[in-house]
């Protein structure tokens, strides 16, 4: 809060010494500079003996987005390709830095860093790069880890063929529900709504009153 407005950023801290956060700066719309970056319209036409295993975190604050979409795009745009994604609850390139147990203050369970290279990675690289012909590794079109329950899901298709978009709502009282709030309910809690549960994040906690 200290820093106010973004445009404080590089006089107070980077003095032009990080090049990125100049170009985000120069570049806040999709213009020129980010379209020639963007990969996707390149994933197409792919060589059909290429096999493709995306990985992605969903803590990742760099670019979570580009995990999604690069397997989205491929799959589209390459129908006969073998094409998976896997995504686990890691910041970016958690998935090979460090057990993946702990994001912050968050468990996650055994291991999901290591759960993935003995059981995804190794059996993905071991059949498509080791054998002297490429064969099945086995492992399904996704393995997505479920935050929660900590436990990893398989499933044929991402998103899942059965899945239904459904809309949550904020709620009175910090709740979230399916249920549409009524106008009344809706005008009156957009300000001290809570969607930490101290309980959950006790470092986030306000500090007791003096």
């Amino acid at each position: 809060m200290r820093l106010g407005p973004l445009k404080n950023a590089n006089e107070r801290y980077f003095k032009d010494n990080v090049a990125f956060w100049n170009d985000l700066m120069a570049h806040p719309n999709y213009d020129e500079f980010w379209q020639a970056r963007n990969l996707r319209p390149h994933l197409k036409d792919l060589n059909t003996k290429t096999a493709v295993l995306t990985v992605g975190g969903f803590n990742d604050a760099e670019n979570l987005f580009g995990a999604l979409q690069t397997y989205k795009t491929i799959e589209n745009q390459n129908p006969k390709l073998s094409n998976r994604i896997v995504m686990g609850p890691w910041v970016h390139g958690g998935w090979a830095r460090g057990t993946g147990e702990m994001v912050g203050n968050v468990a996650y369970g055994a291991s999901p860093s290591l759960f993935y290279q003995d059981s995804i990675e190794a059996p993905f690289f071991r059949a498509h790069l080791k054998a002297e012909k490429p064969t099945d590794p086995k492992l399904p079109e996704a393995y997505i880890f479920e935050s929660g329950t900590n436990r990893w899901r398989t499933f044929d298709a991402w998103p899942p063929k059965q899945v239904k978009d459904r809309t949550l709502f904020f709620q009175p009282g910090g709740q979230i529900s399916f249920s549409k709030p009524t106008a009344t309910a809706a005008g009156g809690f957009l300000t001290n709504i809570s969607v930490t549960p101290p309980s959950r994040f006790p470092s986030l906690k306000p500090p007791p009153p003096a």
